[in-house]
């Protein structure tokens, strides 16, 4: 007697059907994944490139004079020309937590050119204050007008401390008329009512 051996199939339609909904939900996950990490806010940073502010408290502050060359801040004993000058703050900022990530996606991730942003709560306002004449104005005077914090807004008016760095680099628009000195007491002024006071000086600076 001969028996017919029957050939037996492994994959059924119902199993392929259950083969392609799982290949589908699988790639609507990674693309969820792909999303997740390269978009934070699409309103705020459609490229989400780089996280939120840290919340952080003001504790000091101090001065640095530009050009930054040789590996160096400029000094009170260098000649700059006054194009090539500027007056950076920098902010001794304690940080009190982390940022907000955001998305909670895995695979998120940020630039490494993301500079470390501040949302800083407790200062007022920071000016500069004369501590020796400067063309034609008087000792005493404050001249936070004479400095912009970019094209439009002068340092008189910043009062957004909600996404700053610990450095903040300023423009003096007033040029002197001869090789001159700019002498100043910086003074950070907090929430609290305390202040804090830099007094310094800038290179000779030289008219264009």
């Amino acid at each position: 007697m001969k028996f017919k051996i029957a050939k037996k199939s492994f994959f059924f339609p119902n199993d392929f059907k259950v083969f392609k909904s799982t290949l589908s939900v699988f790639f609507a996950y990674m693309g969820l994944m792909i999303i997740g990490s390269c978009i934070e806010n699409v309103d705020s940073d459609p490229f989400g490139r780089c996280p939120s502010a840290y919340k952080g408290l003001a504790k000091d502050i101090k001065v640095l004079y530009g050009p930054y060359k040789d590996n160096r801040y400029s000094t009170e004993n260098d000649q700059v020309p006054f194009d090539d000058f500027t007056f950076n703050l920098e902010l001794d900022i304690e940080k009190s937590n982390e940022a907000n990530l955001g998305s909670s996606f895995p695979g998120k991730a940020y630039a490494l050119s993301c500079l470390e942003a501040f949302n800083v709560g407790n200062i007022s306002n920071i000016a500069i204050i004369l501590a020796a004449p400067y063309e034609g104005i008087q000792s005493g005077t404050d001249i936070s007008y004479l400095f912009f914090v970019n094209e439009k807004e002068r340092l008189s008016e910043f009062r957004d401390f909600s996404k700053i760095s610990r450095y903040i680099s300023l423009k003096l628009e007033k040029a002197p008329a001869k090789n001159t000195q700019l002498k100043t007491k910086t003074v950070l002024y907090l929430r609290d009512g305390t202040q804090k006071i830099f007094e310094s000086t800038s290179p000779t600076l030289i008219p264009n």
